[in-house]
């Protein structure tokens, strides 16, 4: 994780990603990668931030509107 995000916390990290979805007007899954890819922050460590948040749930359903998931797998499936 970027030095300046290591100590972004779950909470912090799903308000600025709410942020994005709001201003940005693009769904979750669009503004988690975008966010990640700007701030250097690999997968791995968002894993990590999504624990204990429903943007977890809200990824999942931007996946399924994408058509990268079915509707009936889940994000611990991958």
């Amino acid at each position: 994780m970027a030095t300046e995000h290591k100590f972004l916390t779950n909470a912090s990290f799903q308000l600025k990603i709410e942020e994005i979805v709001k201003e940005q007007e693009i769904d979750y899954l669009d503004a988690t990668t975008q966010f990640c890819e700007d701030n250097d922050i690999s997968y791995q460590d968002l894993a990590k931030l999504l624990v204990g948040t429903n943007l977890k749930e809200k990824i999942h359903m931007s996946a399924i509107q994408h058509g990268l998931m079915s509707p009936i797998s889940t994000l611990t499936d991958m």
